[in-house]
């Protein structure tokens, strides 16, 4: 692992170098592919560190190319628990702002309330375990994913939620406002949120207009303007209009995060400059 920070090192100097030189194109890489891995993967809920892949164990690596946590773990997650350093959860120990192991993790307790749509009688409905309650609301400005259920009496009392396979949204007062349409549908990020369907990936808007085509084999969320999306094993990446601003080759790319993203390009990771990409795209 230290060998691959002196690599950065190395390769940082070169690239300081060359765009000091007038007549060299500036290159797209803020850090050029040369880590080598087994993958590169996001932390879902950080803008900080992504999770670093080597022999099926866990690890972190930060946007400048620092491990931060050696691979030697078998889960990392971003928790919201409380107040846990930067609440990052590792093989239940939780890391201080250092990336070190601070401590285990204090549990999240027994609750697993979850919102739905209830296709039965068309309305939001609480769900926590095997039991179903009325929708209490949420945080008014924004919309949340809810799966679509239908609603029986259970011949042991009660009654029974089941999940028809299909998620929609609705709006903190429980109002539905995008219909259950969808196999699996993500958060709204910039105005836009990933939805899937029949093994194909798009982007819908908040008044449910399918904005830009599911159509794509993998894609993540959109951030600083840019979406990752796959199509025919190439990645690359797509303004909110959905058109192509970054287009290098890639192998795999991930969201942009403070101007950055983590690539991969012949084999080996590197970290691209977002503007700088988009600006050698257009030459």
């Amino acid at each position: 692992m230290k060998k691959w920070n002196k690599a950065v090192a190395v390769i940082g100097a070169i690239s300081l170098f060359a765009a000091g030189c007038g007549s060299a194109k500036a290159s797209p890489w803020a850090l050029d592919p040369s880590v080598e891995c087994d993958e590169i993967r996001p932390l879902v809920g950080n803008a900080d560190v992504c999770i670093l892949v080597q022999d099926g164990q866990l690890g972190l690596i930060d946007y400048e190319g620092n491990v931060r946590l050696e691979p030697k773990y078998s889960s990392i997650y971003q928790c919201f628990c409380g107040d846990n350093g930067n609440n990052i959860a590792v093989d239940g120990y939780v890391l201080n702002e250092n990336y070190e192991i601070a401590g285990e993790h204090p549990g999240h307790g027994l609750g697993n309330d979850y919102a739905a749509w209830n296709a039965t009688e068309n309305k939001a409905v609480s769900i926590s375990y095997d039991d179903i309650y009325p929708f209490e609301g949420y945080g008014e400005g924004r919309l949340y994913v809810v799966p679509e259920v239908t609603v029986s009496e259970s011949p042991y009392g009660g009654q029974v939620a089941q999940n028809t396979g299909k998620y929609g949204y609705i709006d903190g007062a429980g109002n539905l406002v995008i219909p259950c349409q969808f196999e699996d549908a993500f958060e709204f990020c910039g105005g836009l949120a990933r939805v899937y369907q029949e093994g194909k990936y798009g982007y819908v808007l908040e008044d449910g207009t399918i904005s830009i085509p599911i159509e794509y084999d993998d894609a993540y969320d959109f951030g600083e303007g840019v979406a990752a999306v796959c199509e025919n094993g190439a990645w690359k990446y797509i303004d909110t209009s959905g058109t192509v601003v970054i287009d290098l080759g890639l192998e795999a790319a991930l969201p942009a995060s403070n101007g950055k993203a983590w690539a991969k390009l012949d084999g080996k990771w590197g970290i691209l400059d977002i503007e700088a990409a988009r600006s050698s795209n257009q030459q």
